[in-house]
């Protein structure tokens, strides 16, 4: 019963962040407030420009909110593939989304042997409004969630293994990148790519 109920469950929350996810694809506007500066970001990366600039004091005022991962992989996908900078960056979050729901299902299973428990978690997961909301606009959360969920998952499935934290760490590092304030710290390789030189 159990599996059955998680089967119907996570149909029922893949099919719906797909229609969802499909009609937000090619919606011609911005549907979250981030998707603004973010996809600028992008537009600026593939014209060659830094984004973050030592004189804030001059113009353009531009807004830079986020590490520079998220913006880095919308302009490389709108670069090799033609996508609108709308278009890729919810691609990209639709993607990290799907990643997600496939960790969070590898990580509920215990030992491999509950399945039914993986699908359930990654319904409930898929299935959450913040999710379904952000799966499908061009934000940074999923990707660094989904990031995260991966150096989890390496851990998890190594847990001893030097290799294996050493990868977890790089996920972690990417994640932080991605989202979180510590992006710097972690990973100032990031960084050189869209700062100005000194």
């Amino acid at each position: 019963m159990k599996a059955r109920l998680a089967d119907v469950w996570l149909l029922t929350a893949v099919v719906g962040i797909l229609v969802f996810g499909i009609y937000a694809l090619w919606f011609p506007s911005y549907i979250d407030y981030a998707e603004g500066p973010l996809c600028d970001q992008a537009r600026r990366l593939l014209e060659g420009h830094m984004l973050y600039r030592a004189d804030l004091a001059q113009p353009p005022y531009t807004v830079d909110n986020y590490p520079p991962l998220y913006p880095l992989v919308v302009a490389s996908l709108v670069r090799v593939s033609g996508l609108s900078l709308l278009c890729a960056g919810r691609l990209v979050s639709l993607l990290a989304a799907v990643a997600a729901t496939a960790l969070i299902a590898r990580l509920a299973r215990r030992d491999g042997d509950d399945r039914a428990t993986g699908r359930l978690a990654a319904a409930l997961f898929l299935s959450h409004f913040f999710v379904v909301e952000w799966a499908i606009v061009a934000r940074v959360d999923v990707l660094a969630l989904a990031l995260s969920l991966g150096a989890l998952a390496i851990v998890q499935a190594r847990p001893r293994a030097p290799a294996a934290a050493l990868a977890a760490a790089r996920a972690l590092a990417n994640a932080a990148s991605a989202s979180m304030p510590a992006g710097p710290i972690q990973s100032p390789a990031r960084y050189r790519c869209a700062m100005p030189p000194t």
